[in-house]
């Protein structure tokens, strides 16, 4: 089990005021502008808006290319493309800036491999089952919805 998710446990098989307080006071308000104004070391504050907007970006870029190209090489080749083009351009900018801040793109890299491996696995899942290797079948996908694609991107569990 991950830390997080350990520390998740505790806090909701025990819940005590200080352990939910320090919890709450961690994260920073649900929305991302007023944290950044009344409690600016938090971590919605922090990496809120921004590194949502790019994963959710690169979800779009990946449905897209489901809809109009469906389970084929096209959009296996397409998908990574897309998805290591915009991490690489994201690189590129914050190095360009005096210090390297690891704001979107560490978060960011981990979504990118998991977009790439889910549309391998989408493509393997409309695939006929004599062609696959064994590893295939057991992780194809025969189909997903926008809604399971940002599930899958956004359940913390799936960030770790």
């Amino acid at each position: 089990p991950s830390p997080l998710s350990q520390f998740h446990a505790l806090v909701l098989a025990h819940p005590s005021e200080p352990a939910i307080t320090k919890w709450r006071s961690m994260l920073g308000l649900t929305k991302c502008y007023k944290a950044r104004e009344t409690q600016p070391d938090s971590i919605r504050a922090l990496y809120g808006l921004w590194g949502t907007l790019h994963c959710v970006s690169n979800v779009l870029i990946v449905w897209v290319l489901k809809r109009v190209f469906g389970p084929s090489n096209t959009t296996v080749v397409l998908t990574a493309s897309a998805t290591m083009l915009y991490l690489v351009v994201g690189y590129i900018l914050n190095t360009t800036v005096e210090v390297y801040d690891v704001l979107w793109t560490t978060p960011h890299s981990i979504h990118t491999m998991k977009l790439i491996g889910l549309i391998f696995d989408y493509k393997d899942g409309n695939t006929k089952p004599s062609e696959l290797t064994d590893d295939q079948k057991r992780h194809a996908v025969k189909d997903f919805s926008l809604l399971e694609l940002l599930a899958f991107n956004f359940t913390y569990t799936g960030g770790l």
